[in-house]
C-alpha cells in the first residue's frame, strides 16, 4: 500500500529500523574509510619510493586526516617538510615525538639552532651525521672527525 510521505506513520511502525539503518551506514562508512586509508597508504609508499616530497606531504596529510596517530605518515610528513626546506613546519610536526628526534635534529641544524641539534637523545646514523655536521659548523673539527671515525 502506498503511503504519501506527509501522511502520519501508521501505528506499530518500528522506530528501531531507523537506528539499524543508521548503524549500517556507519559500518559502511567505516569500511569505506578503511579501504580509502589502505589506498592512501599505498600511494604514500609509492611517493616515498619516488622521493616526490610534495606528493609525500599531500598523501601523508590525507592519511593523518583519517588516522591522526599514524606514526609512518607523521614521519613521512616531517621528512618531506625538511626536504622541502620547510624546517619550521617540520619542527612543529615532530613536536616531542621521541621517534622523530633525528628529523627534529636535522631541522634544528638547518634553522641554525646548533645547540638544539646536539640535544637529540638517540644514537643512529642520521643523528650521528647531524651531530658531526653541527660540531664541524661550530669549529669543533676533531670531535666531528671522531664521530665519522667511529
Amino acid at each position: 500500500m502506498y503511503r504519501h510521505p506527509a501522511d502520519p506513520k501508521p501505528q506499530g511502525s518500528r522506530p528501531d529500523a531507523a537506528l539499524l539503518a543508521a548503524a549500517l551506514w556507519q559500518r559502511d562508512d567505516a569500511m569505506a574509510d578503511a579501504e580509502r586509508l589502505a589506498k592512501l597508504r599505498e600511494d604514500l609508499e609509492k611517493a616515498c619510493k619516488a622521493q616526490k616530497f610534495s606528493k609525500i606531504l599531500k598523501k601523508a596529510n590525507e592519511v593523518l586526516t583519517i588516522d591522526g596517530e599514524d606514526a609512518d605518515a607523521k614521519r613521512c610528513k616531517a621528512v618531506a617538510l625538511a626536504k622541502l626546506d620547510r624546517c619550521e613546519e617540520g619542527l612543529e610536526c615532530c613536536g616531542d615525538d621521541e621517534a622523530l628526534q633525528d628529523v627534529k635534529a636535522y631541522c634544528q641544524y638547518r634553522l641554525g639552532d646548533l645547540e638544539g641539534a646536539l640535544q637529540a637523545d638517540i644514537n643512529n646514523e642520521a643523528v650521528a651525521h647531524v651531530r658531526a655536521q653541527t660540531l664541524y659548523k661550530q669549529g669543533k673539527y676533531a670531535e666531528a672527525a671522531d664521530i665519522y671515525a667511529s
